[in-house]
């Protein structure tokens, strides 16, 4: 069958310069400016994050925790949540290990 084209001119593209994304105004075309924070202490830069990432991470990360912490133990004291969990990471781990390996060859 027919597949549409997307004319690129690789000498064109090898000649564009990498972006530095130590600059802020690179940065900004992007990321969405309303969900960046850049803190600077004096000239030294002192925090640069995604706003709204680092809040669902946190609270993913808290509510694991908080899981394992009011979960109960069985019978021979051992936590159900943590097995629990180990049966997760043995899944994926099982079932995703090719997308680990797919994006270190990238």
């Amino acid at each position: 069958g027919w597949m549409p084209v997307i004319p690129v001119d690789p000498v064109e593209k090898d000649n564009t310069p990498p972006v530095d994304f130590a600059d802020e105004k690179n940065l900004l075309k992007h990321v969405r400016a309303n969900r960046w924070i850049s803190v600077d202490i004096g000239t030294f830069r002192f925090l640069r994050l995604n706003w709204v990432v680092t809040v669902l991470a946190s609270v993913v990360l808290w509510a694991f925790v908080i899981a394992v912490l009011v979960s109960d133990e069985d019978e021979d004291g051992t936590n159900k949540s943590l097995q629990e969990f180990a049966k997760w990471q043995s899944w994926i781990s099982q079932n995703f290990s090719w997308l680990y390996i797919g994006t270190q060859d990238v």
